[in-house]
């Protein structure tokens, strides 16, 4: 090596386009302005970042996304009949990750209510689509949940637990976890 001059680091960048559960190909922005900043704060930063597990979840149309990185602290299912409502199913699964490992991009329009515990919610969601990615619960400050099914992911991490199971519904299947 030549004294006084810099080693070279060779980074991987995460690819910039993707394909969802339907093998439907897209390119997100996030991903895009994300490995410009990672090139911008150079490859020591980017090689630190690279090394925690990174999860995409995205709106239906793609519009609203969020890129996660490291593990979920809490993944929960919630047979809350709010949640039924939120997702038209019979339960909401969240995965709980601390705000700064999360990356939001695009345009959110918020709901706020209060939920079952009687804490307040704020649901966001995409203006033009529709879906709820992610929601912000003030019984968890500091916390982001974000809609599993948003990442369409099956090899995306359990629930810990079930909440609310005095309101499941004793047809629908469901994973067999402790309940509280």
């Amino acid at each position: 090596m030549n004294a006084g001059k810099p080693a070279i680091e060779i980074v991987m960048l995460p690819p910039l386009a993707r394909h969802d559960a339907q093998g439907r190909h897209y390119t997100s922005a996030a991903l895009l302005r994300q490995t410009v900043a990672d090139c911008a704060m150079g490859a020591r930063t980017t090689s630190r970042r690279s090394s925690m597990k990174e999860r995409y979840a995205q709106c239906s149309c793609g519009d609203l996304s969020v890129i996660c990185r490291g593990e979920p602290a809490l993944v929960s299912l919630c047979h809350c009949r709010e949640c039924q409502r939120r997702t038209g199913s019979t339960y909401g699964i969240a995965a709980f990750f601390p705000r700064p490992q999360l990356e939001i991009s695009g345009e959110a329009t918020a709901y706020r209510r209060q939920s079952d515990s009687g804490f307040d919610v704020a649901l966001h969601f995409c203006p033009r689509c529709g879906s709820t990615v992610f929601w912000e619960a003030a019984r968890k400050p500091g916390m982001i949940a974000v809609a599993v099914g948003a990442f369409a992911d099956p090899e995306f991490p359990a629930p810990d637990k079930q909440v609310y199971t005095q309101h499941r519904h004793p047809w629908g299947a469901a994973p067999s976890e402790p309940s509280s």
